[in-house]
């Protein structure tokens, strides 16, 4: 009887593939609201438990600890669901702009875009400020890209509206701003741009937009007078750790020693500093693991002066040894190739001695956990596909857009390294497949139009 029900439903064209596809897609993310949305809390790390807007650090970008207080998302549950979903839609629609499902005719491509934009979702509320990055990143480029479809007027618009967006997610992770800078780059230069206009589009990519941006966040950080913690010193702290530590010159080793001296607490000695010295986190320098009342032993600073001398000493670090510090940047390069551990934290797939609201929640996550722990969300399965594509399979097609992001991230993951986190990653993987699948439906609606 159901048999029969099936095929009424097919010969009727009532139930078609393209119709379960879509709405695939939108279950998705409804799904993604009804269990992600209420399980995800505001802010990340200590930020949380800062009570005022001034007391408040730019240890994560001007955008993370201001916007929820500015928009009181932290005391309205209800306001701060409404910001989650907000993000959502932004990717939901930057998505479907940029991959239009109705182009989307092969099965394989359609399995790859619901895996994608799946991991996508959840991302875009998991990762924090990466997340929410990531999905305005590909909302302003989606804007920009589609503006040629409209009137002179409508593209104008939506050129201001995609700038506008990516200047904001540039305030949630100012790192980004690399890969905004050459996305913006490649989307101009193969819609409108003829040859002699790609230098004035380097210049305003490469050169003022990343300016502008870095003046932005300036100008905000004093506005809201946050203080200042230099977050780029972990690199730095890190860096010069790991040549004393690990460094077989006595030279450098001493040059790092030296640049360490105001940073470390007189009763730590430099042996136990390196005890803890681990290849795949900041975390094991700054304090005690193994301490009960976690004190610290490495620690950064909020004075300007002491910070330009810190960064004036790693400056000369890369200069002077730029042997020790490459080898020491290659004990990381495994983390940032395998790095994947931003779903797998070790806990249990799913608690079932929980309520049933979080346990179906963990069923929801258990899929891209899976993916986790197989290493597909990696920077090495990634290139493995390039590879098998160029190889193998060579109608799989990677422009060259796609495999310059791969490149741009991990030399960004590996000369900002301070954690073996998938967050840090993600965003310049999931680029890189959209890019992908967007690439492979153009060459098959392409083909078939010829037919």
């Amino acid at each position: 009887m159901f048999m029969n029900y099936w095929r009424t439903l097919k010969d009727q064209r009532y139930l078609t593939s393209d119709k379960v596809f879509k709405a695939s897609f939108y279950l998705l993310f409804l799904s993604a609201v009804t269990l992600v949305v209420p399980n995800v809390k505001p802010y990340e790390g200590s930020q949380i438990g800062v009570p005022d807007l001034k007391m408040t650090t730019d240890w994560w970008d001007v955008a993370a600890p201001t916007l929820p207080r500015i928009l009181n998302l932290e005391e309205s549950p209800f306001k701060w669901h409404a910001f989650q979903i907000l993000i959502l839609i932004s990717a939901a629609f930057g998505i479907r702009k940029l991959l239009p499902i109705e182009q989307v005719k092969k099965t394989s491509h359609k399995m790859l875009y619901l895996v994608f934009s799946y991991v996508f979702f959840i991302f875009s509320i998991l990762g924090a400020r990466d997340g929410i990055a990531l999905s305005l990143i590909v909302l302003g480029i989606a804007a920009i890209k589609t503006a040629s479809l409209n009137s002179r007027l409508i593209q104008y618009l939506k050129i201001l509206l995609g700038f506008i967006v990516l200047i904001v997610a540039s305030q949630y992770k100012i790192t980004l701003i690399f890969i905004i800078s050459f996305l913006i780059f490649t989307t101009f230069m193969k819609i409108w741009i003829r040859k002699s206009q790609i230098i004035a589009l380097a210049i305003i990519s490469f050169i003022v937009l990343p300016f502008g941006t870095l003046t932005l966040d300036y100008f905000l950080t004093n506005s809201f007078k946050l203080q200042k913690t230099y977050p780029e010193q972990q690199v730095m702290l890190y860096d010069l750790t790991g040549v004393m530590c690990w460094s077989t010159s006595n030279r450098a080793v001493d040059f790092a020693t030296n640049a360490l001296e105001n940073f470390t607490k007189s009763e730590v000695s430099e042996k136990k500093l390196c005890q803890f010295l681990v290849p795949y986190g900041w975390d094991s320098i700054k304090k005690y693991p193994i301490s009960i009342d976690r004190k610290e032993y490495l620690s950064p600073t909020k004075d300007k002066i002491n910070f330009l001398e810190l960064r004036n000493s790693w400056t000369v670090l890369l200069f002077k040894f730029p042997k020790d510090w490459v080898e020491l940047k290659t004990n990381f390069a495994g983390q940032v190739f395998f790095m994947s551990n931003l779903f797998d934290n070790g806990e249990k797939l799913i608690d079932v001695n929980k309520n049933f609201q979080y346990a179906v929640y963990q069923a929801f996550l258990l899929p891209v956990k899976i993916l986790d722990k197989m290493f597909i969300l990696t920077y090495f399965f990634s290139f493995f596909f390039v590879l098998i594509s160029k190889v193998l399979y060579q109608n799989i097609v990677v422009s060259k857009q796609a495999a310059s992001i791969l490149i741009i991230g991990v030399i960004v993951n590996l000369a900002s390294f301070v954690a073996d986190n998938g967050r840090y990653s993600l965003p310049f993987l999931l680029l890189f497949w959209a890019l992908v699948l967007q690439r492979n439906v153009e060459e098959t609606t392409n083909k078939s139009s010829y037919v």
